[in-house]
């Protein structure tokens, strides 16, 4: 199995940005939020942007009525857009916002059970919201929890403790009828990255599939399940450094690098879509070695078999 990738393009009309919401909603890709570097000033976003063909992009939403923010959650639920927690440069957020149109938002938890916290676990699974992992930032908390609500509004601790241990940073999937965690690691500790694989199918009994995968250990990187196969890509290994590599897997024991170097640069929390046949690579952000250089290109990858 091989990869093609195409430049779509090199500067597209939303502002660069990294940990942005990026998901597929009413047959549109989707940017919401995320973080920015304007002026040599980093800063939270709260804007709204959408494409129906991931080139000609429109901005429905200037300044949302939620907090400007990154690395939140952001799923698709009930026909809704769904955008929770992450940090707004001064706190650690706990709220849930909804949207069934992208431009009309509604807060349907102002503080949720689950408390404070951003760079977390967040999938759409077996009819329920699942909220796991992530960090407090003015706690330096990591947590190991697992959480799901059919509403948004009213909440379930499922698990007070995961086998996987407190960590944040990582990517959560659904995968092969399973929910997925892979690596991720402590944000005040960039040694403790760490490239095992975990997977579950209640949220309660989680199952360590590979304590090593092939990729390095690493944090802020991105997964995404796709034609069968589960995906990793970019984040940042040990010594903060960036990556640029492609590593499949069916069964996430077995993981091959098909692209290292891909012909994307170097970065870490880009969105990562999969949307009409391929999968869809927005912006991210390269890191202070390599030069703190935030994206706003738009690369697509073909899967040839």
């Amino acid at each position: 199995m091989k990869t093609h990738w195409q430049l779509i393009d090199s500067a597209a009309k939303w502002p660069p940005r990294d940990s942005a919401g990026a998901v597929v909603f009413d047959e549109h890709l989707w940017l919401i939020g995320g973080f920015t570097l304007a002026d040599g000033t980093f800063r939270r976003l709260r804007d709204v942007w959408r494409s129906a063909d991931g080139r000609r992009w429109n901005r429905l939403v200037v300044e949302a009525p939620w907090a400007a923010r990154n690395l939140a959650g952001c799923v698709v639920f009930e026909d809704r857009l769904y955008l929770m927690g992450g940090f707004d440069g001064v706190r650690t957020l706990a709220d849930v916002w909804c949207s069934t149109d992208g431009m009309s938002w509604e807060c349907v938890a102002s503080h949720t059970p689950w408390g404070a916290r951003g760079a977390f676990g967040c999938v759409v699974y077996d009819g329920r919201l699942w909220v796991f992992g992530g960090l407090e930032w003015e706690g330096r908390r990591h947590h190991a929890d697992v959480w799901s609500s059919t509403d948004g509004v009213n909440w379930e601790q499922v698990e007070a403790r995961a086998s996987w241990g407190e960590r944040a940073m990582f990517p959560a999937v659904v995968h092969d009828e399973a929910m997925w965690v892979l690596g991720g690691g402590n944000y005040h500790d960039p040694t403790a990255s760490v490239s095992d694989v975990w997977r579950s199918s209640d949220g309660i009994r989680w199952e360590r599939i590979t304590p090593e995968a092939g990729w390095a250990p690493r944090r802020f990187h991105k997964a995404v399940s796709h034609d069968g196969v589960l995906w990793v890509l970019g984040g940042a290994t040990v010594g903060s450094i960036n990556q640029r590599d492609v590593w499949m897997t069916r069964t996430g024991r077995d993981w091959k690098c098909v692209d290292d170097p891909a012909p994307w640069d170097v970065r870490h929390e880009f969105g990562l879509l999969p949307a009409w046949g391929r999968v869809w690579l927005l912006g991210g952000f390269s890191g202070e070695i390599a030069g703190n250089i935030i994206y706003n290109d738009i690369w697509r990858m073909e899967v040839i078999s």
